[in-house]
C-alpha cells in the first residue's frame, strides 16, 4: 500500500519541477523597436533595443517592411560586428552579429536607417519576424527573448504645408494693405483737385 507521505513527496517534487520549468521558460529579455516618425522623402534611424540580457555573444534577426513605402540603406551596431543581407525589392533583411566578449544589460543592439520612398499610405509596419540570441560560450545556448513589431508613421509634412499657407496669407494681407493705401492716396489726390477747382 502506498504511504500518504510518499504521495505528498511526489506532489511536492512535481510542483517544484513544474514551477522551475515555468520560471525557466519565461524571459525578461525583450527586443523592442523605438517608435518611428519620419517625414516623407527623408530618412531616420530606427533603434532595436535589448533589455535584461546576460552573456550575449551572437544573434540572428530578421526584419521585414513594405518596400513600396520605406526601405533601408544602412544597418549598424556600436557593440557587435554585424553582417546583413538585404532584399530591397521584397523588403527583408537578415542581420547576424557577434562579439568577442560577452555583453550583458540593456542597450541598443542595432540601428537601422529607414528611408521613406513611397506615396499614398501614411504608415508601414516594420516586423521582427525572427530573433535568435545565443550565449558567449564554447557551446552557445539559446537565450529566450520576446519581441514585437512597430508602425513607422510617415508624415506628409502637413505642418510645413500649413506654415506655407500662413506665409501666403501674410503676403496677401500685405498686398491688400498696399492696395488700400494706394486707393486712399488716389482718393485724397482727387479730393484735393476737386477743392482746388
Amino acid at each position: 500500500m502506498i504511504k500518504l507521505s510518499n504521495i505528498f513527496a511526489c506532489i511536492i517534487i512535481v510542483t517544484i519541477l513544474l514551477f522551475s520549468n515555468t520560471v525557466y521558460s519565461e524571459s525578461n529579455v525583450k527586443l523592442t523597436m523605438d517608435d518611428l516618425n519620419i517625414e516623407k522623402d527623408s530618412e531616420k534611424y530606427c533603434k532595436l533595443n535589448l533589455t535584461n540580457v546576460e552573456n550575449l555573444g551572437s544573434f540572428s534577426i530578421n526584419i521585414s517592411w513594405n518596400p513600396k513605402l520605406i526601405n533601408t540603406s544602412r544597418i549598424t551596431s556600436r557593440i557587435f560586428q554585424v553582417n546583413s543581407f538585404v532584399d530591397y525589392k521584397l523588403g527583408y533583411a537578415n542581420i547576424t552579429g557577434f562579439s568577442i566578449e560577452e555583453v550583458s544589460g540593456s542597450f541598443t543592439l542595432l540601428e537601422v536607417l529607414i528611408k521613406s520612398v513611397g506615396d499614398g499610405e501614411e504608415s508601414s509596419k516594420i516586423n521582427i519576424t525572427f530573433c535568435e540570441l545565443l550565449t558567449a560560450e564554447a557551446k552557445p545556448e539559446k537565450i529566450n527573448c520576446t519581441y514585437s513589431s512597430i508602425i513607422a508613421n510617415i508624415n506628409i509634412k502637413e505642418l510645413e504645408i500649413g506654415s506655407f499657407d500662413k506665409s501666403e496669407n501674410k503676403d496677401i494681407s500685405s498686398l491688400l494693405i498696399i492696395i488700400l493705401l494706394v486707393v486712399v492716396f488716389i482718393f485724397i489726390v482727387i479730393i484735393y483737385f476737386i477743392r482746388k477747382q
